[in-house]
């Protein structure tokens, strides 16, 4: 398929060795057919990588949301193989944008912004009493 020397498999790889592998990384690919929220895409966009993602509900959203990444239609991959390599030939000042915005997008899962979601949730149900927030 040409991918010798384009593509490099890691299996199981330590925290170390997959931190150096996603700083090489453009893309972050992941066509499961099923999940639940999919955590790992954010994630992967926290480390500023495009997501390319199964066209399936949560991630579906994810892309509609974010207004960035690819998703891939497994019966038609030859499309989604286009679409990534229209990404790829935008050149350095388009990725370096894609990636700002992704990490952009993705700070509203930041645990800081959940954490005070949390404290509202319990405040609102507690009618409005302060509650002490530990982090």
């Amino acid at each position: 398929h040409g991918l010798t020397g384009k593509v490099q498999l890691a299996a199981n790889p330590a925290e170390r060795e997959l931190a150096e592998l996603i700083g090489q990384a453009s893309y972050y690919v992941c066509l499961s057919r099923h999940e639940g929220f999919g955590i790992a895409p954010i994630e992967a966009m926290s480390a500023g990588l495009t997501p390319v993602l199964s066209d399936i509900p949560p991630f579906r959203n994810l892309v509609e949301k974010s207004d960035m990444g690819v998703l891939v239609d497994t019966q038609q991959l030859e499309q989604a193989a286009t679409q990534i390599a229209d990404l790829h030939v935008q050149g350095e000042e388009a990725y370096a944008a894609r990636r700002s915005a992704a990490q952009h997008f993705v700070q509203q899962y930041d645990w800081r912004h959940i954490a005070d979601r949390y404290v509202q949730i319990y405040q609102d149900l507690v009618g409005g009493e302060r509650v002490t927030r530990y982090v």
